[in-house]
């Protein structure tokens, strides 16, 4: 598990503390490298969650729309189809794929949670096989006028040309005064 401490300064969110510091989430970026861009930070989606989910629902189609309590608050829940955007060339090695999600929306109509679940087997020629199912749960939380990511759980398992994997990453991110 990495935990994060994070708080509003004068240039915007900063990481006062990180369990995760010199770990394999990190850039590879020195401090100030000014080849590094805001995409190459270990923290993106914790600080701009509100991008990576606006990216996802303008690939995503809308199946469910629904009222629901969550941890005691009504909440709106959206049950979404996910698409990930692949070329033809790509689409014609799918042989089986699930990709759907579920957003919650508090009262102010801002996320509040998400699960997403992405199940897909890939065949190339005939004897390379790949699937993957990837697990994912984020939780919300706005600070000013960001979204950010307090709880994220990363779920990977899967098999590769007869290899097997499996991977969890949870990741907290505590926002303080």
């Amino acid at each position: 598990m990495r935990t994060l401490k994070v708080a509003e300064g004068s240039g915007g969110l900063k990481v006062l503390e990180d369990s995760g510091a010199g770990s394999a989430f990190r850039t590879g970026k020195a401090p100030g490298d000014p080849t590094a861009k805001k995409s190459d930070s270990p923290w993106r989606r914790q600080f701009r969650a509100q991008e990576d989910l606006l990216d996802e629902l303008e690939k995503s189609t809308l199946v469910g729309d629904s009222p629901e309590v969550l941890e005691g608050r009504p909440v709106r829940r959206l049950r979404l189809k996910l698409n990930l955007d692949l070329d033809e060339d790509a689409r014609k090695h799918v042989k089986r794929s699930t990709m759907d999600a579920t957003l919650w929306l508090g009262a102010d109509g801002l996320p509040v949670a998400m699960e997403r679940r992405i199940d897909l087997e890939v065949r190339a020629m005939l004897f390379v096989k790949v699937w993957t199912k990837v697990d994912s749960r984020y939780r919300f939380v706005r600070v000013q006028d960001r979204l950010i990511t307090t709880e994220a759980t990363d779920a990977v398992e899967g098999e590769a040309m007869g290899h097997a994997f499996k991977v969890r990453v949870h990741t907290q991110a505590t926002p303080q005064p």
